[in-house]
């Protein structure tokens, strides 16, 4: 029983794409797209752990089960893409990419469940190629100009990281003389393997240096795709890291110290940008690219002092919980606002999303407060300077979260202002309330073991919240009485000065303060619309991955 749903877990949503390409059971297959997710669910909360069993007829040998850790992640993953598919499917059927989408959604979710579930390194690299390459489909669903730009710059940090996660997972097997994820860890890896590894994973983290793809794509994608983006795939980077890494096991001081520094400039990165940003969407993606240089920078304290792990694992599992939930929330919470219509639906809306909005800035007596406690208390076990360093980076962390949660409120109203009709605009409403809820108790309906969560001081705990407050309100104030109007950043710093206008906010303009007679020439757009629907790319990609399968298989028995 526990092997077959285990199985189930990638198998259906798989089951579900497919059946979207026959036009006599699309609709079912399209209605069915929330309940892809549900053996997933089922699997986290009865499966005993740790359980694995191996299918030798699969790939190379594939090896499937769960772990406590790949539990915990299964269950917070799976209920993010439940919820995720109830306000996709809500899509009006006039749409005419609404078929490809849907099927490049349950790609990803294949392909982002599967990996939590891989054991062996066939198995878990063959599911994250299909999350990441079918998420194509996601980004580049509306077609326009900003959807474009985004999927090309995606797609090129997805095949450059596919590329070097294949070779350091190659490189590790063969060191080990394996090809279990578990015995990876135990092994002593090259410096290239390690190199390989940390940089095919840490794109998908999206922590700075690797973090351009991710305003860009947040941006682009569909309210359900980036809810899923930012809450569920890119904590896939950070499931990888802590399979195949010693964390806990022995010291990797360059490589610790280099994710250190990687999350402190992913911190101040998110602060500076995104406070610029004019769509709400954006501010969120700059707000991950945030939280997740404070994983980058805890798993580099991991690396740097292995005694610490004991402290710092659990604890960031139970941060990947809170950000998924709260970040899933506001991003399925940005498309329930734009769907309601005006007047008190749409201000109930903005109101419910002020929770998983605090619970992201700290404050006191949120998930987000006891995990980054929780966080606190491994950190203080990291030697003087990297310690305090690292104690600055959460406070700046938080600060910086609490700053860019105001820019999100401040520019929220002005986006989408279109309503959607009443019911569907009810079927997107309804699951960022579900999401909002779950947030805000998380701590009370979590079903595993919490970390040692220290004693939480409300007062320290309001520190950080209050202070990005009052610098907020000094800011704005002292802009307003100057009359300084500061520009956008354009998203992805750097590739901006390459691109073209992509018809958004995202990318418009440099910093710059502004004054009442000059005003940006935007160059006109000349790049081809595409067709609009691109189930044949998702199709197309699903048929070369099982036919790559089955060569494989093939290959074993001739002579």
């Amino acid at each position: 029983m526990p092997e077959a749903l285990l199985v189930a877990v990638p198998i259906l949503p798989l089951v579900l794409a497919a059946a979207l390409a026959l036009p006599w059971l699309r609709g079912i297959a399209a209605a069915a797209v929330p309940l892809a997710a549900l053996p997933a669910v089922a699997a986290a909360l009865t499966v005993p752990v740790p359980v694995a069993y191996a299918e030798p007829w699969l790939l190379l040998g594939a090896h499937a089960g769960l772990t406590e850790t790949g539990r915990v992640f299964l269950l917070f993953t799976g209920v993010l893409w439940l919820l995720a598919g109830f306000a996709a499917s809500a899509g009006t059927p006039a749409d005419p990419g609404r078929t490809g989408f849907l099927a490049c959604f349950l790609l990803a979710m294949s392909g982002n469940l599967g990996l939590l579930v891989a054991l062996d390194v066939f198995s878990f690299y063959a599911f994250f190629a299909v999350m990441s390459f079918a998420s194509y489909g996601l980004v580049i669903h509306g077609r326009t100009q900003a959807n474009i730009f985004a999927a090309r710059v995606y797609i090129a940090f997805v095949v450059a990281g596919e590329l070097a996660l294949f070779a350091g997972l190659a490189l590790a097997a063969q060191t080990a003389e394996t090809t279990l994820l578990a015995e990876l860890r135990t092994a002593e890896l090259s410096t290239a393997a390690l190199v390989l590894l940390i940089l095919g994973l840490g794109v998908k983290l999206g922590a700075a240096p690797l973090h351009l793809w991710l305003p860009l794509a947040h941006t682009a994608a569909p309210a359900p795709a980036s809810a899923v983006l930012s809450g569920a795939m890119i904590k896939a980077g950070l499931f990888g890291m802590l399979a195949v890494l010693p964390l806990g096991l022995r010291a990797l001081p360059e490589f610790g110290m280099a994710l250190i520094c990687a999350g402190m400039l992913s911190v101040a990165l998110a602060a500076v940008i995104g406070v610029t940003q004019r769509n709400p969407k954006t501010v969120l993606a700059y707000s991950s690219v945030g939280q997740m240089g404070v994983v980058a920078a805890a798993i580099g304290a991991g690396l740097l002092v292995p005694e610490a792990w004991p402290l710092l694992g659990p604890a960031l599992v139970l941060l990947a919980a809170h950000h998924a939930l709260a970040k899933g929330a506001l991003f399925l919470g940005v498309g329930a606002f734009a769907a309601a219509p005006r007047g008190r639906r749409r201000s109930l809306v903005a109101l419910a999303l002020a929770v998983p909005a605090l619970a992201l800035a700290g404050a006191p007596w949120t998930s987000g407060s006891a995990a980054k406690a929780a966080l606190a208390d491994g950190l203080a076990l990291v030697p003087t300077g990297w310690g305090t360093a690292l104690g600055g980076a959460l406070i700046l962390g938080s600060l910086a979260t609490t700053l860019l949660m105001l820019r999100f409120a401040w520019v929220l109203p002005a986006y989408a202002p279109n309503a959607a009709p009443a019911g569907a605009a009810a079927r997107r409403t309804l699951p960022a309330l579900a999401a909002t809820a779950l947030s805000a108790g998380l701590l009370a309906v979590w079903p595993f073991a919490l970390p040692a969560v220290p004693a939480i001081d409300p007062v320290k705990a309001a520190l950080p919240v209050l202070g990005g407050l009052a610098l907020g309100a000094g800011v704005a104030g002292a802009l307003r009485l100057g009359r300084i109007r500061i520009g956008e950043i354009p998203a992805a710093e750097g590739l901006a000065l390459v691109s073209r206008d992509t018809d958004t906010q995202a990318t418009r303009m440099p910093l710059a303060i502004r004054g009442p007679r000059w005003r940006p020439q935007r160059p006109r757009p000349v790049w081809p619309r595409l067709p609009a629907d691109p189930w044949p790319l998702g199709g197309a990609a699903a048929l070369a991955l099982l036919l790559a399968m089955a060569l494989i298989e093939t290959a074993r028995y001739l002579p």
